[in-house]
């Protein structure tokens, strides 16, 4: 599809914006989860989008205000728009609940991809890029993830928000092709001379032995115990896997690895001609991954409150969590990978029983944190870090 069609669907896309915001603000038939105190803003901003976009050809300085104002407007905009127009239609005629349902999430899937191809290629610097993605990111973390009157059999796709990741990994192929490169999620595997098949071996054995590790953590009392062979059989764990529990945890994995193949992607291309790009690229896509989780303070999840105490610890964990997933994107090349990586990590903890030991908490935390930096650093010496190296210079290649 050429630029144009772009163009013209996202110009339709704003005036249906616009005259749905306003049919909200007038409460018209029913009440909506729309928040009044939104409804102007909403409105005031699709407007001057859509009147910029209209002038963009007369004058260069409108143009940079339609696209800009579409990166930092319309992720949450429209994903907003379609879970309240969704949600109108579910109320005015609930028998057909589930077929509008159906509906949204296949809008949810598509509903940014116009004004990314539109407004997305504006941005030239790798580092305004990273933050165009944390934007979208931050959008979605905080909108609704909810249908009003939504059907139970579509609780764990809209509810948990797995659409949401599968929505963030479609838009990932556009938002690079935007940039004139590719959302290398499964990068072809091209031997040379830097390859070692048993550091590739030892990193996903590694990777796998964290999935248990992050819950054998939690059901230890003592260090020999820690540090020794793993008894399983002297201690009791239940699982309980549920709809929600495997669409949250595939949520998990599939939503933040996007994410962060994205910053990554991006951040490279930023510091291409970097010496220390790659440790520089996983450290601050690290960070963002870790600062990201401040949007769960104060809210439950899966029956635990997370206090500021518990997003502290939150932030930490996430922090190691994010410097392994990243060399471990770098060297492997397989996104998707580090996506089944992180979905089993998440089940492993979410479906099994949890209990308090003496790692449970902030020992749990630090200890994390110290394994993924020593795995971090070992990942950065010697031939591992000239293989990450060829795979960086064609996971950055330019179409």
């Amino acid at each position: 599809m050429k630029n144009k069609q772009y163009e013209l669907i996202l110009k339709v896309q704003l005036l249906i914006g616009i005259l749905l915001t306003l049919c909200f603000s007038l409460h018209i038939g029913h009440k909506f989860i729309f928040l009044k105190q939104e409804s102007p803003i909403i409105l005031c901003s699709l407007v001057v989008i859509f009147v910029f976009t209209l002038l963009q050809n007369k004058n260069h300085y409108f143009q940079v205000m339609a696209k800009g104002l579409s990166i930092l407007v319309l992720p949450y905009v429209f994903n907003f728009l379609v879970y309240n127009g969704v949600s109108f239609f579910n109320q005015v005629f609930p028998n057909e609940a589930i077929l509008f349902s159906i509906m949204g999430c296949i809008l949810l899937l598509v509903v940014n991809i116009p004004w990314v191809m539109v407004a997305m290629p504006i941005l030239k610097n790798g580092f305004f890029r990273v933050l165009s993605i944390a934007i979208i990111d931050v959008s979605w973390t905080f909108n609704i993830n909810n249908f009003v009157n939504l059907p139970e059999s579509l609780h764990f796709l809209v509810y948990d928000a797995l659409i949401v990741a599968l929505e963030s990994f479609v838009l990932a192929f556009f938002i690079t092709k935007a940039w004139g490169l590719k959302f290398s999620w499964n990068l072809k595997f091209v031997k040379t001379s830097n390859f070692q098949l048993g550091s590739w071996l030892l990193l996903l054995g590694l990777m796998i032995w964290l999935i248990f590790f992050n819950t054998y953590l939690n059901i230890v009392d003592t260090w020999p115990e820690l540090l020794s062979f793993w008894h399983w059989n002297n201690y009791e764990i239940s699982y309980h896997f549920t709809a929600d529990i495997l669409a949250f945890s595939a949520t998990a994995g599939i939503g933040e690895e996007t994410i962060r193949g994205l910053e990554i992607i991006a951040l490279l291309y930023a510091m291409r001609n970097f010496k220390s790009r790659i440790t520089s690229a996983v450290i601050i896509s690290a960070i963002l991954f870790s600062l990201i989780h401040l949007s769960g303070l104060n809210t439950i999840t899966n029956g635990t409150y997370y206090s500021i105490d518990m997003i502290a610890q939150q932030l930490t964990y996430a922090l190691g969590f994010g410097l392994i997933f990243g060399v471990f994107y770098l060297y492997t090349g397989k996104l998707w990978l580090g996506m089944l990586i992180h979905f089993l990590i998440d089940l492993e903890t979410t479906s099994s029983d949890e209990s308090i030991t003496m790692f449970t908490g902030w020992p749990a935390a630090i200890i994390i944190l110290v394994v993924s930096v020593l795995i971090f650093g070992w990942m950065l010496t010697g031939k591992r870090r000239k293989f990450m190296e060829d795979n960086v210079d064609r996971i950055i290649a330019v179409d």
